[in-house]
């Protein structure tokens, strides 16, 4: 699978450097190895991380990894800390994987904003 590991490297080194992080701290926040760690962020890897290791790795740093599953591009979101709750709300009401509750809160959001352009439509614009 072609990957992009400097990427991953890139998102991994300004998600851990934006909490303040070190290395060891990430490795012990996320149960992934410091090896794997280092590995991943200065792009050493070949092989594209397991699924668990992105999962725990997106979790403790509340990012997405650009990295390609089956066939599926992936697509970069950085929350600042300001902003975590949403992307919290957006996995709690939307179980199973992150990239999976953005798209379905995503989804939500795009079918009100058609209501309410509607409603505003149908109403001269009040709301």
């Amino acid at each position: 699978m072609d990957w992009d590991r400097h990427a991953v490297g890139e998102v991994l080194q300004t998600a851990r450097s934006n909490k303040g992080w070190t290395m060891r701290r990430l490795s012990e926040e996320s149960g992934v190895g410091i090896a794997v760690v280092s590995k991943l962020e200065k792009g050493l890897n070949r092989r594209v991380p397991n699924r668990d290791t992105q999962a725990k790795l997106e979790q403790a740093l509340g990012v997405s990894l650009p990295v390609p599953r089956d066939g599926q591009q992936s697509v970069f979101i950085y929350v600042p800390e300001s902003k975590q709750y949403l992307l919290d709300e957006a996995v709690r009401k939307f179980p199973g994987s992150r990239s999976g509750a953005i798209m379905a809160a995503l989804e939500e959001w795009s079918a009100h904003e058609k209501k309410l352009a509607k409603w505003q439509k149908e109403h001269g614009g009040v709301t």
